[in-house]
């Protein structure tokens, strides 16, 4: 059963939302869309019937390209990456499944955490640093998690007088 049944693709077009498996929920005027939500998943907000609705893009791209997600399984990013949109990195699995490969992965660990580590440069003096999460970056460093996400993801240049990266996998 789909999430989004009264959502209809039509050459490619969400309305004004061009859909591309490989780059993600892009606006008519070829802007990419998307915001990160405290989760660390890539969300859009598209108007349908005069109405702001937020999804997960990883969900949208998807339903767009391989059709409805069948009940009880979700979409897993095989890399873990949660913002890595891409159709290559996007799976089916079903919630035991997706779970079980969080914990594998060193995504979860007791509690949820949020797992994207980071790596914060100082733009005065090039030191940097490592933390193991968002959260934790925006604590020590005193800015703001949706700040460092939008440096994450190329949107802006620094923030608070840092440049932030995804830490890569050994």
């Amino acid at each position: 059963m789909s999430a989004l049944p009264f959502l209809k693709f039509r050459n490619d077009t969400l309305l004004s939302y061009f859909v591309d498996c490989e780059n993600g929920i892009i606006s008519n005027a070829k802007k990419r869309l998307g915001t990160v939500s405290t989760h660390g998943y890539e969300m859009v907000s598209l108007r349908l019937n005069n109405k702001s609705c937020p999804f997960l893009t990883h969900r949208l791209i998807w339903e767009h390209c391989n059709g409805d997600i069948p009940e009880g399984l979700c979409v897993d990013h095989i890399d873990g990456n949660k913002l890595n949109n891409r159709i290559s990195n996007l799976q089916l699995l079903s919630r035991s499944a997706n779970t079980k490969k969080a914990y594998t992965d060193g995504k979860r660990e007791g509690k949820r955490q949020n797992a994207i580590s980071v790596i914060a440069e100082s733009l005065e003096t090039h030191e940097k640093s490592e933390f193991a999460s968002i959260n934790q970056a925006s604590k020590q460093l005193g800015i703001h998690p949706f700040c460092i996400q939008l440096v994450m993801r190329g949107l802006t240049k620094s923030s608070g007088g840092y440049h932030f990266l995804q830490k890569q996998k050994s």
